[in-house]
């Protein structure tokens, strides 16, 4: 089973700093109980997406939190 979403968060003119991408400002966890998935990240070609790829397949009919703190 695969699982994909897409989010999109914008802000103008400003890539993905790949300097500060990162597991404390890039963070994907089971919501109930905040345990961390491990995960690569990377951007998309141009910069302008963050890309997350779990290291292992996500639990189905479970929810996760993905989160982008301010240090991106």
């Amino acid at each position: 089973m695969s699982t994909r979403r897409d989010f999109l968060r914008t802000t103008a003119g400003a890539g993905v700093d790949t300097a500060t991408l990162n597991s404390n400002t890039v963070r994907l966890y089971r919501t109930s109980d905040h345990s961390p998935v491990g995960a690569v990240l990377n951007t998309s070609g141009g910069g302008d997406a963050i890309v997350l790829t779990p290291t292992d397949a996500l639990d189905p009919g479970v929810s996760y939190t993905f989160e982008v703190t301010d240090g991106l």
